[in-house]
């Protein structure tokens, strides 16, 4: 030890206040709201869930949508129809709640679609085919979660990336029927 006259506490520290008790602390702070980008993979999610569920659907009716020719177009024309007024219609389409109800419409007349033309071909094809679909779409959420910068090219090498790698991997497991 030293024994120099400087003290070991600065001036500035012996001048401050002292409290008997401890400040008041602050209550701990809110949890941040949802970001946009989560809300838009729930809906992302909840329509997918939908769809799936409308496929089951349509494979458990049986052979209704299989005879049914007028169904199929039906089906065509329906999702056809509303995708493009909505996409010629900009102002309805971008306001609080028609944009929301263009969501759900969209969601019903595209799940309906998908499980007409399901029920035209085979059931290990059709989910064979949603396995893929599922893999790519979580594929696509965990690229846009882990990079602060991407563009359309990089989102589209991608997934058709994971398109060829996930095919290539299910030809080289299942069986081939010739």
């Amino acid at each position: 030890m030293s024994n120099s006259s400087e003290p070991l506490v600065s001036k500035e520290t012996q001048d401050a206040p002292r409290y008997g008790t401890s400040p008041p602390r602050a209550p701990p702070p809110a949890p941040p709201p949802a970001s946009p980008g989560d809300m838009v993979f729930c809906v992302l999610t909840l329509q997918l869930l939908f769809s799936f569920g409308v496929l089951c659907a349509s494979f458990s009716a049986g052979k209704l949508g299989r005879t049914n020719k007028w169904l199929y177009v039906g089906s065509l024309l329906t999702f056809s129809g509303f995708a493009a007024a909505l996409s010629i219609c900009k102002s309805f389409s971008q306001r609080h709640p028609w944009n929301v109800v263009g969501w759900v419409v969209i969601t019903v007349s595209l799940s309906h679609m998908v499980g007409t033309i399901a029920s035209f071909h085979a059931f290990n094809h059709v989910f064979l085919t949603v396995g893929v679909l599922m893999v790519i779409a979580v594929a696509i959420v965990a690229f846009s979660a882990q990079t602060d910068y991407y563009d359309v090219w990089d989102t589209l090498l991608m997934t058709l990336t994971v398109n060829v790698v996930t095919f290539a991997f299910l030809h080289v497991l299942l069986p081939h029927h010739h």
